[in-house]
This record gives structure tokens, C-alpha cells and sequence, in this order.
């Protein structure tokens, strides 16, 4: 099997992430892997701080691959994805095919594309089993 590009890494942390796959997502870290959380399950609870709708998307970084952490600027019960804005991002090391350092960014810096392709944005919402995909999201 040819290992995954680091842009087709990120796309499926990306993907798992707003499926809410935490198995997924573990099996893409590398088994020494270090991230500024403690696994999976820290990498969902530290991302969803801002909101449970939280949801990312892929852009490039000096021409590396990273997540733009979206969540929406007003939220309630009735409405939680209401006009999503970026408000940070996840930079990944990547060695030998699997992901060996996440790190979770407060600021975007200058020269970042945050605008999503058409779309591509998907909300996510608490489940009983997890977050699982909005259902007035995209298919992704």
C-alpha cells in the first residue's frame, strides 16, 4: 500500500475529525506520536473549547499542508452553525506516512487562505455517540 501523501494525511485527519472518528484519527498519529494534547479524545475536547459545531478545513501554510480550526460567530440550540469564521489552525509534522505532532493554534497568521472551497465546510453537532456530521452539512 503507498502511504499517504502529508496533504492526504491532513485531508483524512480533516475528514475523521468532523465524522467525529477518534479511531480514525488515532490510527493516523504515529504510535510515539506528540501532540500539545494527549490523543484522540484530548485532540476533540481541546478543538471543540470554542463550540461543539467546531469543524475544520485544509489550506497551506508556507506549502505545507494545515487545518483551519471554523466554528460559528453566534450559536444557539435553535441555530448552532451561524455564519462559521476561522479563528485558528492545527500545523502537523508528518514523517514515514503518519502524523508525529499536532499543534493547536489561537491566531491565524498573515498570508493564511482560510476561505473554504464551496461546499467543503461541514458543522458538526454533539451526538450520543460523539460528534457526528450536521445534518444540513454537505456529504463529504
Amino acid at each position: 500500500m503507498t502511504p499517504l501523501s502529508n496533504a492526504e494525511l491532513v485531508d483524512s485527519f480533516i475528514a475523521a475529525f468532523d465524522a467525529g472518528d477518534t479511531e480514525r484519527v488515532a490510527q493516523l498519529l504515529a504510535n510515539d506520536a506528540r501532540t500539545n494534547n494527549t490523543g484522540p479524545d484530548q485532540i476533540f475536547h481541546d478543538l471543540h473549547r470554542w463550540s461543539p459545531w467546531t469543524s475544520l478545513h485544509r489550506a497551506d501554510l508556507d506549502g505545507e499542508p494545515v487545518a483551519v480550526i471554523w466554528v460559528p460567530e453566534e450559536q444557539s440550540d435553535q441555530h448552532p452553525a451561524n455564519d462559521p469564521q476561522p479563528v485558528g489552525y492545527i500545523s502537523f509534522d508528518i514523517a514515514d506516512g503518519s502524523i508525529t505532532r499536532t499543534t493547536i493554534h489561537d491566531s491565524l497568521p498573515d498570508g493564511l487562505d482560510t476561505k473554504p472551497e464551496p461546499g467543503t465546510l461541514v458543522t458538526t453537532e454533539p451526538g450520543i455517540d460523539g460528534f457526528v456530521k450536521d445534518a444540513n452539512a454537505p456529504a463529504g
